[in-house]
C-alpha cells in the first residue's frame, strides 16, 4: 500500500513523515489506512490540512488501540501544537475542529466517497474514529463491490504515478458512439497514424526515508539556485540529504486523462501515458502529445508556447494584443480556504514539431481547471458549443487554434465552464 501520511512538526513546509505497515506494506489496519489516504486525496478535503493531521492522527491512535486514552489536551498540543499547560476550557479550538472533521466526513460520504469499501464515522464526544465494512450496509440489490470506474482511475493516478506507459485506450464507451461533435474536435488526433502519448505534469518533490516536501519554488534540481533551495530546507528540517522525486500528478490531470481516455476507447484507439519529467524532444518529434498541467510542471512548454498570444504566466493568463472587450490578463479569485472560487484555463491546440504531428496543451493555474478543460473538450454540449464558436465561414474547424475557458468551482470541483475568448492559429 501507499505510505500513511502522519502529521509532523513542520506543516508550514507542507512535510509529511509515512509509516508503512512493515517491510511488505501490509498489516492489520491496512484497509483502514489505505481508507483514510483515500478520504486525505478527495477533494472533499482539499485545503483542509489541519482536518487531514486531525484525521490522520485519530486513525492511526485507534488503529494502534489507544485512542480511548486521548484527551481534549493531548490532541491540542500533538496535532495542533497548543503550547504545554495551555487550558481546553479556555481555547475549544479542538472541540471546533472535532465537530469539523465529524461534518466534512459525513459531506465526503454523501458524495464521492458514497461507494467506497468503508465508512469512516467520528462518534460525538468520542475521539475514537469507527470503521464500518460498506458493503454490510449496501442496500438490498445493489451489487457489492461496485465503484465508479472514474473515481479509482483518478485515484490511481494522484496516489501512485502508473507505469512509465499506460493502456489509455483500454476504457471502452461500449454502449454508444462518440457524439459528433466530439469526434469532429479530436479527429486530428483520432485519425492520424501516429501515436497519441498523454504527457502529466509532475511537481518535483523532495524525500528521504521519512519525509517528503514540497516547495512550490521549485521545479528542477539542475541549477545553483535550485541546489541553493534544496541546502536550505535540509538545513531547516535538520536532514542530511533529500532526495528528488516526480512520482505524484494532480487530481485534475488525473481526471482529465480519465476524460481523454474514453475519447479514445470510444474508437478503440490506444494512448501512452508519460511523465512530463521523462518525455524527450524526440518524443515531441515523433508522436502526438497532449500535455496535462501547468506550464512549471510541463518543462519543454515555454518552448512551444512562447510565441503565441495567449501565455499562462503564474497563475493567471497574458493577453498580449487584447481586443475589444477582452482584458490583459485573467486571474483566479480565491474562497474563504484560499482554494480557487473561480479561474482561467487555456486550451491550445497546435502544429507539432514533425510535418504531420499535433501538440494538444490544456495550461491552468490549478489542477481543477486543467481537469474543467478535458471536461469541456469531451462532453457533447460544450463539445458542440466550441465548434458553433470556432468554425469557419466554410464550416469546417480551423487547425490549430487557442480557446480561454472561465471556470467556477465548489470545493475544488468544477461547476460551471464558460467560454472567453478565441485565437486562430496560421500554422507556417
Amino acid at each position: 500500500m501507499q505510505p500513511v501520511k502522519s502529521p509532523a512538526r513542520n506543516t508550514d513546509l507542507g512535510v509529511y513523515q509515512t509509516k508503512t505497515d512493515g517491510a511488505t506494506g501490509q498489516g492489520p489496519g491496512t484497509a483502514q489506512r489505505e481508507q483514510i489516504d483515500r478520504i486525505l486525496l478527495g477533494a472533499t478535503f482539499h485545503g483542509r490540512d489541519s482536518l487531514k493531521r486531525l484525521l490522520t492522527y485519530l486513525g492511526e491512535r485507534t488503529m494502534e488501540g489507544t485512542a480511548g486514552d486521548l484527551k481534549e489536551y493531548t490532541i491540542g498540543v500533538e496535532v495542533f501544537h497548543k503550547p504545554e499547560g495551555y487550558d481546553p476550557q479556555q481555547d475549544g479550538s479542538v472541540r471546533q475542529h472535532m465537530s469539523k472533521l465529524r461534518q466534512k466526513l459525513d459531506e465526503y460520504y454523501r458524495a464521492e466517497g458514497n461507494s467506497d469499501p468503508i465508512r469512516i464515522e467520528l462518534p460525538k464526544r468520542q475521539f475514537r474514529l469507527e470503521f464500518q465494512d460498506s458493503v454490510q450496509m449496501q442496500p438490498p440489490g445493489e451489487p457489492a463491490g461496485r465503484r465508479p470506474t472514474a473515481y479509482w482511475a483518478a485515484i490511481s493516478c494522484l496516489i501512485l504515478l502508473l507505469p512509465f506507459t499506460y493502456w489509455l485506450g483500454s476504457v471502452r464507451q461500449a454502449s454508444a458512439e462518440l457524439d459528433p461533435a466530439v469526434r469532429r474536435l479530436w479527429a486530428p488526433f483520432l485519425d492520424s497514424a501516429k501515436r497519441t502519448v498523454v504527457c502529466l505534469g509532475t511537481p518535483l518533490f523532495l524525500r528521504n526515508r521519512s519525509f517528503r516536501v514540497r516547495d512550490s519554488h521549485l521545479n528542477a534540481t539542475d541549477t545553483p539556485e535550485a541546489q541553493a533551495r534544496i541546502e536550505a530546507l535540509q538545513g531547516k528540517l535538520g536532514l542530511d540529504s533529500l532526495v528528488p522525486t516526480f512520482d505524484y500528478t494532480g487530481i485534475g490531470e488525473a481526471y482529465a486523462a480519465f476524460d481523454i481516455a474514453h475519447v479514445f476507447g470510444g474508437v478503440h484507439r490506444e494512448a501512452n501515458l508519460k511523465r512530463a519529467n521523462v518525455i524527450s524532444w524526440d518524443d515531441i518529434r515523433g508522436e502526438n502529445v497532449i500535455f496535462l498541467g501547468a506550464p512549471k510542471f510541463n518543462p519543454q512548454l515555454a518552448a512551444i508556447t512562447d510565441s503565441l498570444e495567449l501565455a499562462v504566466r503564474e497563475s493567471q493568463v497574458i493577453n498580449i494584443h487584447p481586443r475589444a472587450g477582452e482584458s490583459a490578463t485573467y486571474g483566479r479569485i480565491s474562497d474563504g480556504n484560499r482554494d480557487a472560487a473561480e479561474d482561467h484555463v487555456l486550451i491550445d491546440w497546435l502544429p507539432g514539431i514533425g510535418p504531420s504531428d499535433r501538440i494538444l496543451i490544456l495550461e491552468g493555474g490549478s489542477t481543477s481547471s486543467n481537469w474543467a478543460a478535458a471536461d469541456y473538450l469531451t462532453h457533447p454540449a460544450t463539445a458542440r458549443e466550441l465548434v458553433s464558436r470556432i468554425k469557419l465561414p466554410d464550416g469546417t474547424l480551423p487547425p490549430f487554434f487557442q480557446v480561454l475557458l472561465h471556470v467556477k468551482y465548489k470545493a475544488s470541483v468544477p461547476t460551471r465552464t464558460d467560454f472567453v475568448a478565441f485565437r486562430q492559429i496560421r500554422s507556417k
